[in-house]
């Protein structure tokens, strides 16, 4: 309503009271980066045909490991023009 009718003060007030931190915010602050857990990597299982003809599920670990053996797996012949292209855009990205 402050807002609707520029009533500036009023909503200052309003603002600067629900965004205070105080002293039991930061206390929940700190419990809370206590119990932070790494974040979780979602890694995809990949399907394929057996010799036989059956199908077989490939599942890969949830770590970046099993980020790269699933490239790995999913992509398993060395391209020389998608590391070409690579290459030739390579000065788009940030270098450290």
């Amino acid at each position: 309503i402050y807002k609707s009718t520029a009533d500036v003060s009023s909503g200052q007030l309003l603002y600067n009271k629900y965004s205070t931190v105080t002293d039991d915010h930061l206390l929940l602050i700190d419990i809370v980066m206590a119990r932070k857990m790494p974040r979780r990597l979602f890694v995809q299982p990949h399907t394929s045909i057996d010799t036989d003809g059956s199908v077989v599920l490939n599942e890969f670990d949830s770590s970046f490991e099993g980020i790269i053996s699933s490239f790995l797996a999913r992509y398993p012949n060395y391209d020389t023009e998608l590391e070409s292209l690579w290459r030739n855009d390579q000065h788009y990205w940030k270098q450290k």
